[in-house]
């Protein structure tokens, strides 16, 4: 079953990536799967400044989710490819 799969990888790996169209249900999924983790929108500017300040320290938390949205997740947050 494909949920075992996300959640032995989250408990094996620091960093978890689940890709997929808008609206298919990775945010469901996530909040079903994982509920005591921390979920962080990579659209507000808040988060945005605290990743930036200490990237190190706010990636340390334990269970944490950061969402990104489209059209390109990743370039919300290119600084912390070199974190």
């Amino acid at each position: 079953m494909r949920l075992r799969v996300v959640l032995e990888a989250a408990r094996a790996f620091p960093a978890v990536v689940l890709t997929g169209p808008r609206q298919a249900g990775k945010t469901w999924l996530l909040r079903h799967l994982l509920p005591t983790a921390s979920y962080h929108l990579l659209e507000d500017p808040d988060v945005v400044a605290r990743l930036r300040s200490d990237p190190h320290g706010f990636l340390d938390q334990q269970n944490i989710v950061l969402q990104a949205g489209f059209p390109d997740p990743g370039e919300a947050v290119v600084e912390l490819m070199g974190a």
